[in-house]
C-alpha cells in the first residue's frame, strides 16, 4: 500500500469461490485494471475516466499476464493482510486471516504486461521496467 507498493496485486480468494478451483487447476491468469476504476479520475457528476469514455484508447488500461502464486511466507501474509485491510475498510476480516470459509492469498509472477494508454496500440514497457518504477511517495 502506498510506500511499500510492489506494483503486484494481492488477491484473497475463499475457498468456495469457483476462482480458487481454477487457479488450483491452472495458476495462469491475466488481471485487467483500468484507470477509469480511479477515485481521482471520476468527475464531480460521477463520470469515469476524467469524462472519457472506459474504452476509449486515451483512457489507460493495464493487463498483467502471468501466474498465480500463494503466498505462504508469514511475512508476506502479515502484508497481505495489512494492505488488503487498508484498502478495504468495510471488510475488516480481510487483515485478520481472510474469509471464514478459509481461503488462500495471492499475487501474481509476471510473464508480460500490455499498457494501452493513447492511440496506435501498447507501449513498449518491459515486466522489468514496471517493477523498478518506485512506489509513490
Amino acid at each position: 500500500v502506498g510506500a511499500t507498493s510492489r506494483g503486484l496485486p494481492v488477491l484473497s480468494l475463499p475457498i468456495p469461490d469457483p476462482t480458487y478451483a481454477d487457479i488450483h487447476a491452472s495458476p495462469q491468469a491475466t488481471l485487467s485494471f483500468s484507470e477509469a476504476s480511479l477515485p481521482s479520475m471520476v468527475t464531480p457528476g460521477g463520470l469515469t475516466c476524467g469524462g472519457r469514455d472506459a474504452e476509449d484508447p486515451t483512457c489507460a488500461r493495464l493487463h498483467l499476464h502471468g501466474n498465480l502464486r500463494a503466498i505462504t511466507d508469514p511475512a508476506e501474509v502479515a502484508r497481505a493482510e495489512q494492505s488488503l485491510g487498508a484498502r478495504h475498510p468495510f471488510a475488516p476480516w480481510l487483515a485478520q486471516g481472510g474469509a471464514h470459509t478459509g481461503g488462500t492469498y495471492y499475487t501474481i509472477v509476471l510473464d508480460s504486461l500490455t499498457f494501452l494508454d493513447y492511440y496506435g496500440g501498447p507501449a513498449k514497457l518491459s515486466v522489468a521496467e514496471y517493477l523498478a518504477v518506485p512506489p509513490p511517495a
